[in-house]
C-alpha cells in the first residue's frame, strides 16, 4: 500500500476534469455557430423565395449558369489540363492512366472533345443565362 501511495503522489495530477471543461465550451461554442449557420441560411433561402415571385424562372437562371459550369466546362477544362500536361516520370499514377486512356481514344480526339465540350458548353451557357435573366426580368 505505500508502494502504491508513493506511485500515486510521483505521478502529476491529471487535468481531465479541466479539459473536458474546455472542450465542453468549445462543443458549445461549435454548435452554437452551426444552429446559427443554418438559421441564416434557412432565412436567406425565404428571402430569396419571398423576393422572387416566380422561382422557377430563378432556378432556370441558376441551371443555365452554375450548372453549365459545373456539369460541362469544369470537367472538360480539368481533363484538357491533364491530358495537355505529360505524366509526371515520379507519378506512376498519373502515367497510368494518360496511357490507357491514350489506348482507348487518341489523345488528339480527347483534346478536341474536350475543347468541343468547352466552346458548345459556354455558348450554350450563356445563350440560356441570358434567356433565363430575360425571362426573370420581363415579368
Amino acid at each position: 500500500q505505500q508502494q502504491q501511495q508513493q506511485q500515486q503522489q510521483q505521478q502529476p495530477p491529471s487535468n481531465n476534469n479541466i479539459n473536458h471543461a474546455d472542450n465542453n465550451n468549445n462543443d458549445t461554442a461549435v454548435q452554437r455557430q452551426r444552429i446559427l449557420f443554418r438559421t441564416l441560411l434557412v432565412v436567406l433561402s425565404a428571402l430569396v423565395a419571398y423576393a422572387v415571385p416566380n422561382f422557377g424562372e430563378f432556378l432556370s437562371l441558376v441551371g443555365s449558369s452554375i450548372c453549365t459550369i459545373l456539369g460541362f466546362i469544369l470537367p472538360c477544362y480539368f481533363h484538357y489540363v491533364v491530358v495537355l500536361l505529360p505524366p509526371g516520370e515520379d507519378d506512376p499514377y498519373v502515367r497510368a492512366v494518360t496511357e490507357q486512356e491514350d489506348k482507348m481514344i487518341p489523345r488528339f480526339v480527347q483534346k478536341a472533345l474536350d475543347l468541343f465540350l468547352i466552346v458548345f458548353g459556354s455558348v450554350f451557357g450563356i445563350v440560356g443565362t441570358l434567356q433565363s435573366l430575360s425571362e426573370l426580368l420581363s415579368g
